[in-house]
């Protein structure tokens, strides 16, 4: 037999549809029959509840968070809704690990259930001008006039597109963690550690502003062969550097940049001062011990 999911019906956002995401993907073996609606008598009888009916309750696969009291908060204050609620259930389960879910929690569910709570999390520095989120992905599918099967057939479409996306997610940061520790052991064993030289790409900035004294790193392109030198920045999520390129090399490419820098083989050295490439991983290094003098 099919278990039923229920969820409330008419428009929908990201974390509704996660959360049922989130349920699929927790018992890959079962068929589930999603049931969008705000009838008591349909959702007293669903084996899963999400988003609607008032109740937090995971003993019982009941995941609401719209009761007076809610259900509950992170450390960092932020409060959970039903995606980070049903996650917290069985987001361990669906990763392999507590700490892969914690990663996901941090980088894309608390966000999401930070704006389904109301809660704001950036501020911008220019009028009307806001980051394009999975909030707007999901909510460019509403349009005006629908009719409540268009919006039902919707829904289940952007639990398949969100179910492919957690999966991605997960895999990417098991790739990582084993990523962050070959990184962080290369600057352990660095004798110089103002410049980390690595032998691939990966999540440095994680790892390296942790500490102190790196100040740039040099890593190779994944595709052309060429080699990146990129300023470590202040805090991880930044594009405050620890140490810029020179002024002189700013928006400058080619035959420009070299005469400009003395390397050889540049390719390209960002306006923002933050990265600059060239042709060999010596080019590179190059340009990291050249700005770090300057």
């Amino acid at each position: 037999m099919k278990k039923i999911i229920a969820v409330h019906n008419g428009d929908f956002h990201a974390d509704d549809v996660c959360a049922v995401a989130t349920l699929v993907l927790a018992f890959p073996d079962i068929e589930f029959e999603i049931k969008r609606t705000r009838e008591m008598g349909v959702i007293d009888g669903a084996d899963f509840v999400v988003d609607v009916g008032q109740v937090y309750d995971p003993a019982r696969e009941r995941f609401d968070h719209h009761q007076a009291e809610g259900a509950g908060k992170r450390e960092n204050g932020i409060p959970f809704a039903s995606f980070g609620l049903v996650w917290k259930k069985y987001g361990e389960k669906i990763s392999g690990s507590e700490k892969i879910a914690e990663k996901i929690d941090q980088k894309m569910i608390a966000y999401i259930d930070a704006v389904d709570n109301g809660v704001s999390t950036f501020s911008t520095l220019f009028a009307q001008v806001f980051p394009y989120t999975i909030h707007n992905f999901f909510g460019s599918f509403l349009t005006f006039g629908q009719s409540s099967e268009e919006k039902n057939e919707i829904f289940i479409k952007l639990v398949n597109i969100a179910k492919d996306l957690i999966k991605r997610e997960i895999k990417n940061e098991i790739s990582a963690e084993s990523l962050k520790n070959e990184i962080e052991s290369v600057y352990k064993e660095a004798e110089r550690k103002e410049i980390i030289i690595l032998s691939r790409s990966g999540p440095w900035q994680e790892i390296l502003t942790k500490f102190s004294e790196p100040k740039f790193v040099v890593y190779p392109e994944s595709d052309n062969g060429s080699w990146r030198a990129k300023s470590v920045p202040k805090t991880i999520g930044t594009f405050e550097s620890r140490k810029q390129f020179p002024e002189s090399w700013a928006g400058l490419s080619g035959a420009e940049l070299a005469k400009a820098s003395g390397v050889s083989d540049a390719i390209f050295c960002h306006r923002g001062r933050f990265l600059a490439s060239a042709q060999t991983k010596e080019g590179a290094i190059k340009f990291a011990e050249l700005a770090l003098n300057s």
